[in-house]
């Protein structure tokens, strides 16, 4: 599944039927935010103990609605068992997850997985 909005694109990956990869690549802003909200919203409504990453690899820029939304995922994800980390976060999208308390929450994904 692929989906995108201005953009921003999300691709969904299956890994072995153990871990199902959000990849986000684009800007998350104001604009893009609810296009993510809306993808992961869809994926945790169907799953039940499956372990999701969300790989930022391909996000140059993430602003507090884009924060807001991982929050969310992660409160969605915790009520239907499933662990919520992100991956491959960019220093500058890194740190702002920092900053904001968001990733020592969240997790980060070991490296190469």
């Amino acid at each position: 599944m692929s989906t995108s909005a201005a953009d921003l694109r999300i691709t969904l990956v299956n890994i072995d039927g153990y871990l199902l990869r959000v990849s986000v690549a684009g800007e998350v802003d104001f604009a893009t935010s609810g296009e993510l909200r809306a993808a992961l919203d869809a994926v945790l409504a169907d799953l039940t103990g499956t372990p999701v990453e969300v790989d930022l690899a391909e996000v140059p820029f993430l602003d507090s609605s884009g924060v807001h939304v991982l929050l969310d995922a992660y409160g969605w994800a915790a009520a239907r068992d499933c662990p919520l980390v992100v991956a491959n976060a960019r220093p500058v999208v890194r740190r702002v997850l920092e900053i904001t308390g968001v990733l020592a929450l969240l997790g980060l994904a070991p490296a190469g997985r």
